[in-house]
């Protein structure tokens, strides 16, 4: 053979062995801390965990760049023609898990399900929604009883599911396999492990990575080397400040963004039982005493390590509606004194706190200040289940909890935890200070907001909002903390503002 030709022959053998390699990384594995509560996109996701999880298996009409930009996802385009509707396109030759094509009819049955379905957590959504039709070939309408001009990005967080799988398996068959189009679709899910196959037949360019694994498990948790194999690759969350925190540092590349969630303290607003004393928080003096209590520069060094900033308002500050013009917080344990002396307090008042195993640090800090101004907390730690349970009914005290505003807009925060819970209407649902609002005009002053479709004074409705609430004192808006994530060093990863770790997000470091 001649010797120009065999060295042809050489470079093509060697680049087509180059072609079979995989990456030197094809799979991850995400700590998760705890299994989900679900694999329905539309019945679960109440946590961060499951919702995290369910973002890389299934999609919306809608989605997000990075920076919570809107962009097309399974529509292409969107219109609305007047202002009770809202005509969506849809993307051509979608491809389902279940190996179906995407129809008008899929669309229409979702948006329908996540509407009306009693188990549905996602109707805040689709509150505005009266009617939902497909318009073959390509098209979707929804017809609204009132204005909404934010429901396009509301339906990012609204999953379109194959019809035909979920009819004809069963919805509990979600468990088992999925009925998306994302990414990547459901390959197993066993004693809260959950496995993400690529679905290489996907509409998006197929993503650097095969599979994600999503374990149970926290860093640092003893029993986590038995459930990865050596030197897998990992994605990981750990509080800041403790030994675990100080030890990934070592062993991983810390990644932080800001995120568009606020930590609060809420109150329980609910009126006391017939004969009991009466709710010392339904006075406004008794929550501002509590406001004027907490220093928030010691609780952003306690519960964050400063990763993150103080929250002057119940939004964060790259969210649509946030209002620059309200001040930071301050300490003054001698005004939060005279209020409690002026609200027949003088001789203390005993409460408890609760908050969550994921959020431990709080309420034993937030005792220990609100102490000093002469008020007796008494804090309690309580695993996922239990804690809901707890602040959901009346427990006469004040819990710690978390928010994200994950279309971007503060419209997020008023309908979910700032309006009388409306379960048919899909509103407050997340709200557990009080059932029937103590705060006069409150709720039409949300609906307002929603439906007002100029930029501008819709703008001024949110800020006008957020000022109301921390007039009313209706909650302490405590941190902003910022995102943070580790990666092992093999990988590299953009995070996104919203807080989602999206798998189609990582890719071998080169």
């Amino acid at each position: 053979m001649e010797p120009k030709r065999v060295l042809v022959v050489a470079l093509l053998v060697s680049a087509l062995a180059g072609c079979r390699q995989e990456p030197a990384v094809s799979e991850v594995y995400v700590l998760a801390e705890r299994g989900p509560e679900g694999l329905d996109p539309h019945f679960s996701g109440h946590v961060f965990q499951t919702r995290n999880l369910l973002a890389n298996v299934y999609e919306g009409l809608v989605g997000f760049d990075p920076d919570m930009r809107l962009e097309p996802a399974l529509a292409v385009s969107w219109s609305s023609p007047d202002d009770h509707t809202w005509e969506f396109v849809l993307r051509s030759g979608v491809r389902l898990h279940d190996g179906r094509e995407l129809t008008p009819a899929d669309v229409a049955w979702s948006l329908e399900r996540a509407r009306s379905h009693p188990r549905s957590q996602v109707r805040s959504a689709l509150a505005a929604v009266a009617a939902i039709e497909a318009v073959p070939p390509a098209g979707v309408r929804l017809r609204l009883r009132e204005p909404d001009a934010m429901l396009p990005r509301r339906l990012r967080e609204v999953a379109v599911l194959s019809r035909h799988f979920v009819e004809t398996a069963g919805e509990a068959a979600l468990s088992r396999a999925s009925a998306g189009s994302g990414p990547y679709r459901l390959a197993s899910a066993r004693d809260g492990e959950v496995v993400l196959q690529r679905f290489d037949e996907g509409w998006r360019s197929a993503p650097p990575l095969v599979r994600g694994t999503f374990v149970p498990r926290a860093w640092g948790d003893p029993g986590l080397e038995r459930r990865l194999p050596k030197g897998a690759a990992v994605l990981f969350w750990t509080r800041p400040g403790t030994d675990s925190y100080h030890r990934a540092e070592r062993e991983a590349r810390l990644v932080q963004w800001a995120r568009p969630g606020i930590v609060y303290l809420g109150f329980d607003l609910r009126p006391a039982a017939a004969g009991a004393a009466p709710n010392p928080l339904l006075d406004v003096r008794v929550r501002r005493a509590i406001a004027l209590a907490i220093d928030h520069d010691e609780l952003l060094r306690a519960a964050v390590d400063e990763a993150g900033a103080t929250a002057t308002q119940l939004v964060a500050p790259f969210v649509h509606g946030y209002d620059p013009g309200l001040p930071p917080p301050r300490r003054d344990l001698a005004a939060a004194r005279a209020l409690l002396r002026e609200a027949g307090h003088a001789d203390g008042l005993r409460l408890p706190i609760w908050s969550r195993e994921l959020m431990p640090v709080y309420g034993a800090v937030l005792a220990r200040q609100l102490g000093e101004a002469g008020l007796a907390i008494e804090p309690h730690v309580l695993d996922e289940a239990a804690y809901v349970e707890r602040v959901s009914s009346a427990h006469g005290g004040l819990y710690v909890l978390r928010f994200s505003c994950r279309t971007g807009d503060a419209q997020d925060f008023f309908d979910a935890w700032a309006h009388s819970p409306d379960p048919a209407r899909g509103l407050g649902l997340s709200n557990y200070s009080f059932v029937t609002s103590p705060f006069a005009g409150l709720d039409e002053q949300i609906r307002a907001a929603r439906g007002d479709t100029a930029p501008a004074s819709r703008l001024a409705r949110l800020q006008a909002l957020n000022r109301r609430l921390i007039e009313e004192q209706a909650a302490v808006p405590l941190l902003a903390p910022r995102g943070q994530v580790f990666v092992s060093p093999a990988l590299r990863w953009t995070p996104r503002a919203e807080g989602f770790w999206l798998l189609r997000d990582l890719a071998p470091e080169s």
